[in-house]
């Protein structure tokens, strides 16, 4: 998929609300400047972003509807800025967690997920959610976590958490009304946790390789034709409502024997 402008420009999250709004969020030229790629359905271009924003997590709900989560994260911060574009400017405000993840089921309806980090590094998993005025606490489990969480909403009654356990180990949680329940795991699956993608049917992509249909587990692998046995990494992907395609992020080797990457845009079926 070939954008203009994107030359240097290294992707690490996609978010589509319509075949028409799609943002590709990353840095540019290895420097670590943020940056977004924003396709209106006829051109692309480049929205400018807060100053000195670091993009830990973004989402997009329309092009005057977008979150992004502003902040290194570890024990030292603690804190997370989240920027909000209303379609004229960019409004912040401070949640008291390290973001690492955010989805939506709506505009009044959106999860932001990350972890606290205690005494002697010890990290549990936290959740807020945005009613359209206020962010609120959402108590969830908490059990020891290694990494950061990440999130997906398939509908307003059913949210998913993937936790990267302590030692090794991945824990997925659905929330469902008020209530979690912990999901069946494929033994083949795991100890990966990948970045969650709902995949627009009631079902989930946990990373590119692992699939729940709603029903059972679903090992398919992610082909690249044009990669010619270069190495490539995704970041990110999704599906974008009303088509058939889904859209990738990521790296690619530049040559078979580089040790140079490019960034990765890609897509499996055609926009409208």
């Amino acid at each position: 998929m070939k954008v203009p402008g994107a030359a240097g420009f290294l992707p690490s999250s996609v978010q589509a609300p319509s075949p028409s709004d799609v943002w590709i969020f990353g840095t540019w030229n290895g420097h670590g400047y943020a940056r977004v790629l924003h396709w209106n359905g006829r051109t692309w271009s480049s929205p400018p972003l807060p100053a000195g924003t670091s993009l830990i997590a973004a989402l997009a709900l329309s092009p005057a509807n977008v979150w992004i989560a502003d902040g290194p994260l570890g024990p030292d911060n603690g804190k997370t800025t989240m920027w909000h574009w209303n379609g004229a400017s960019w409004r912040s405000s401070i949640l008291g967690t390290d973001i690492s993840g955010l989805a939506a089921a709506g505009p009044s309806d959106v999860w932001a997920v990350g972890m606290t980090v205690g005494s002697h590094d010890v990290r549990h998993p936290a959740a807020y959610r945005w009613n359209g005025h206020t962010w609120r606490y959402v108590s969830m489990p908490r059990p020891r976590i290694g990494t950061s969480p990440t999130v997906a909403v398939s509908s307003a009654s059913t949210t998913w958490v993937a936790l990267p356990l302590r030692g090794a180990g991945c824990s997925i949680l659905k929330h469902h009304g008020r209530t979690w329940t912990k999901l069946r795991i494929a033994s083949w699956a795991f100890p990966l946790c990948g970045d969650l993608a709902a995949d627009g049917h009631g079902g989930l992509w946990d990373g590119p390789f692992a699939h729940w249909t709603g029903r059972a587990w679903a090992q398919l692998p992610i082909l690249l034709p044009f990669a010619n046995d270069r190495a490539a990494t995704i970041t990110d992907m999704i599906a974008v409502p009303r088509s058939s395609a889904m859209l990738l992020t990521g790296y690619i080797q530049r040559t078979r024997n580089s040790s140079a990457f490019d960034g990765l845009i890609a897509a499996d079926g055609r926009l409208p």
